[in-house]
């Protein structure tokens, strides 16, 4: 598995891409082309609260998030 900090993914990952990513997103939902399932939580015994873990399938591409 691999971890990355906020500095890490700011290097590679900008703003615009992160907005257009989430137009993009809304866009093949409400055209009814991603699966999304359930989303799996991972409970820790040291905290309190659990972290989940969201992923999607669209139909026109490969995309895990």
């Amino acid at each position: 598995m691999l971890l990355l900090n906020r500095s890490d993914i700011e290097k590679c990952y900008s703003l615009k891409d992160c907005i257009d990513a989430v137009a993009d997103a809304f866009k093949y939902f409400s055209a009814g082309k991603v699966d999304v399932p359930l989303r799996t939580q991972i409970l820790k015994k040291m905290v309190k609260i659990p972290s989940c873990v969201c992923r999607l399938f669209v139909k026109t591409m490969m995309l895990l998030v």
